[in-house]
């Protein structure tokens, strides 16, 4: 009996190709199309659960994704099948599915679908097409094919990356990072272009084998990606939501606190914060009269001034109904006093149009300052709301301060 030694040399050897042999590109392109059609499958059931506005972006990812799966398909038998369906169609159908990929992540980032990507694609198939059927060039099409896929992987990359929030971050630097990585290796390709012999994709040298490995990490890779983009956009949307007045989009009394919480822990030497509370005047006459959509857009049309004024140091928002509040961190009593007096006569010189009215909508203000102790902002509230009802007792429409002595004072019109 004959014994022989698998030591590595003799098994490049036996398959006559070196280490490029021990791995089967058909393999490779098989599994490529398993792992597309099964994360496909997966995305196609989850993405009616996404957020309505990234579900158009899901199904254009799954769309891409099944695209390159019969591409991956078309690739492992390449070699049994007519070379305009293995070479032309299968490559035909890997390159909209990439440019699919770019119209998910454009959809995802509410920006418009890249028809130049498309008519590209359309393009570079054409020639290929020619390649194959007209002029015989394995290493043009390697080439052509190669600078297109690159190219849209590299624009892919940098949509996500320019495109990308805080909020997105370790989800879009996974995506970007998939992305710029198999950029790189298709750019590696198309530059060993001249070097590879054919006639197909499954000759086992080392650049059909990595494409192939790329290949078939990135459904799995990109899709966990996407999904894990769309679920940071939801955990975002609770969170904005669970701070934001739904009818103003400004922050809420939760978010206030907080925000009033967190500036009293950072009072330093010399500094206030000044609470600036007011309520709309006669609010519920307007409602009575017009009705509560008109009340609606009388807090809106509020809102919208308040964000104009508010400093960029300050958070002013919606504190209930119609009260809103500033919470504002001051050097100076008369900062607040000043900021407060600006909101007040802007409400009143910028009337609101209802319907064929022009309604003018003031407002009374209370102005109190926190202290540094741990009750300092359930007591500075209820002193600028003394100061506020003092200002609607003494004929509305002006800014009361709260001394400290109790008193409501110093009141500005």
């Amino acid at each position: 009996m004959r014994i022989v030694n698998w030591r590595p040399s003799n098994l490049r050897a036996a398959t006559g190709h070196g280490n490029a042999a021990v791995v089967d590109p058909r393999s490779i392109f098989l599994t490529l199309a398993m792992l597309s059609l099964l994360t496909g499958g997966v995305l196609g059931l989850m993405h009616r659960s996404l957020l309505p506005d990234v579900q158009r972006a899901a199904v254009l990812w799954r769309q891409g994704t099944l695209m390159v799966a019969m591409s991956g398909a078309m690739f492992a038998f390449q070699d049994l099948l007519p070379r305009w369906l293995g070479v032309i169609v299968a490559n035909g159908l890997l390159l909209f599915g990439l440019t699919t990929y770019l119209h998910a992540l454009r959809s995802f980032f509410a920006l418009p679908s890249p028809r130049l990507a498309y008519l590209l694609a359309a393009v570079v198939i054409a020639l290929l097409g020619w390649f194959v059927l007209v002029v015989d060039l394995y290493a043009v099409r390697v080439g052509l094919s190669s600078v297109l896929i690159g190219g849209l992987l590299l624009v892919s990359a940098l949509t996500v990356h320019q495109n990308r929030r805080s909020d997105l971050e370790t989800s879009a630097r996974i995506m970007a990072g998939i992305l710029f990585f198999s950029a790189l290796v298709m750019a590696a390709r198309m530059l060993s272009a001249p070097f590879l012999n054919g006639p197909n994709v499954l000759v086992p040298n080392v650049m059909n084998i990595l494409a192939g490995l790329v290949g078939a990490i990135f459904p799995v890779v990109g899709t966990t990606a996407f999904l894990m983009m769309c679920s940071d956009r939801a955990r975002l949307r609770l969170l904005k939501a669970s701070v934001t007045d739904e009818l103003t989009d400004l922050p809420n009394r939760r978010a206030l606190a907080e925000f009033a919480a967190t500036q009293r822990r950072q009072l330093g030497a010399g500094r206030s914060v000044a609470l600036l509370l007011f309520d709309l005047d006669r609010f519920k006459l307007i409602n009575d009269t017009y009705g509560h959509e008109a009340g609606d857009r009388a807090l809106i049309h509020v809102a919208g001034i308040l964000k104009r004024l508010a400093p960029n140091d300050a958070l002013a928002g919606r504190f209930g109904g119609e009260e809103f509040l500033c919470v504002l961190p001051v050097t100076s009593i008369d900062t607040a006093m000043a900021l407060a007096e600006a909101i007040r006569a802007e409400l009143a010189r910028s009337p609101m149009q209802l319907g064929q009215e022009r309604m003018t909508i003031t407002a009374s203000f209370g102005v109190s300052l926190m202290e540094s102790n741990a009750d300092a902002l359930d007591r500075a509230l209820a002193k600028a709301d003394r100061a506020m009802y003092r200002a609607k007792a003494s004929g509305r429409n002006r800014v009361e301060l709260f001394d400290q002595v109790g008193q409501a004072s110093a009141n500005l019109k």
